[in-house]
């Protein structure tokens, strides 16, 4: 990724964060609902394969129940168990071996977790970018804040200084008294030296929109 296309967080405006910060939760969003539908497939396939388990002669003309939906089951007996219907997608059946079955149930339990823990790691990062978004947001707005109690304490300052003078020329401040405007000034003094640090990310220019 080119340098020149990128942006750092702290170079965006809180409208633009904002925009950034919904566009990454309807991302993640949408990541977990897929995330979920992996695991969910992943679980059908390795209680199919469990099922599997049951086909031996032994259980051949033991009564079962056979799952018309998810929540209806009919009984039946078992009749044959050499050989079973496998669902390889899009509503085709393959007629498979027991054998041939359960391979194909560890190829697709298999394939399902590769993609989980892949698409685990993308959730991973898009959950750190959006607590980054989060985080240069709370920042800008505490320094939006910060800035407003500095310019009022520089006005106080400027305002009890002139008083001051006033007060010193008059002999009406003793000498051990710290005069008020002096107080103001380290206050705007400290204020000015606070440092805040985030931990920011880059991101690209093509995210953040017009």
């Amino acid at each position: 990724m080119s340098a020149q296309n990128e942006v750092s967080l702290m170079d965006l405006t809180l409208e633009q964060l904002n925009n950034l910060k919904t566009q990454f939760e309807q991302e993640l969003q949408q990541l977990t609902s897929s995330f979920t539908g992996l695991r969910e497939a992943q679980t059908r396939f390795s209680d199919s394969k469990v099922a599997l388990q049951s086909l031996q002669p032994a259980n051949l003309g033991k009564r079962v129940l056979v799952p018309l939906t998810a929540s209806m089951y009919v009984p039946g007996k078992l009749t044959n168990v050499e050989t079973v219907l496998v669902d390889v997608g899009t509503g085709y059946f393959v007629e498979k071996n027991v054998e041939e079955a359960k391979g194909f149930m560890d190829r697709k339990v298999a394939f399902l977790q590769q993609n989980t823990e892949s698409l685990k790691d993308v959730l991973e990062n898009k959950r750190t970018n959006l607590e980054a978004v989060i985080q240069v947001m709370q920042l800008k707005m505490r320094l939006a804040e910060q800035q407003g109690k500095w310019s009022d304490l520089l006005g106080s300052w400027r305002y009890q200084a002139s008083l001051d003078v006033g007060l010193h020329d008059n002999n009406l401040l003793g000498p051990q008294t710290e005069d008020t405007s002096s107080k103001c000034l380290r206050d705007v003094l400290d204020m000015k030296s606070t440092k805040v640090t985030a931990d920011l990310i880059v991101i690209p220019q093509s995210q953040i929109g017009p």
